[in-house]
């Protein structure tokens, strides 16, 4: 009488190991193949509306200046000497748990905290739109990724937008006087181009 009992994979290379065929190896190539190209593409793209949770009402970026009241550039530049021009619009602002600890892709601008000797930044806080939290204010903490990046991005090519892809996770970090909504260890990134759907 024949026992069943379930694949297992080690099992499965203990059975490959002892015989010498080519065959079975090609099948374990395949499969662990197999296995990683689905995990490939279980990557998300997102935007940064996604970010922002259905009853939040997400404000447009304040403007350091108002040009119609020759008044209120002077007081900006007072404001911004004491540093209560630059505050953060909304700190704690509420966030999507649902991307938590999920592989996403998503594009945005990047502002460098961390730049290494060998000029490349290898921390840096992803943002919606260009010249946010260094000539507008920052914008709310759920419109802003914390970005690890242990392999760094070159300091000269971050006037353009770049797609970061990594694992997301919902939790805040503070960086001097920013808050960032969520992190990601970052996996990958490149120039930012069109999504081609």
């Amino acid at each position: 009488m024949f026992k069943v009992e379930p694949l297992r994979f080690s099992r499965l290379l203990e059975q490959v190991k002892k015989t010498s065929s080519s065959c079975l190896w090609l099948l374990l190539v395949l499969a662990c193949s197999a296995a990683n190209l689905g995990a490939a593409s279980t990557v998300q793209t997102l935007s940064w509306d996604d970010l922002v949770p259905e009853d939040y009402e997400l404000k447009p970026p304040l403007p350091i200046h108002d040009y119609s009241d020759l008044a209120s550039i002077f007081k900006a530049e007072m404001d911004r000497a004491t540093g209560s021009a630059f505050a953060q619009q909304e700190p704690n602002a509420p966030v999507v748990t649902t991307f938590d600890q999920q592989q996403v892709r998503l594009a945005g601008y990047v502002v460098p905290l961390t730049i290494d000797a060998n000029s490349r930044v290898i921390d840096f806080l992803l943002v919606p739109y260009l010249r946010a939290c260094i000539h507008v204010p920052p914008p709310p903490s759920n419109q802003i990724i914390y970005v690890d990046a242990e392999q760094g991005l070159p300091l000269d090519e971050l006037w353009e937008p770049f797609w970061v892809e990594g694992q997301l996770q919902v939790a805040a970090l503070e960086t001097a006087e920013i808050t960032a909504g969520y992190q990601l260890q970052l996996v990958n990134y490149q120039r930012y181009t069109e999504p081609s759907d």
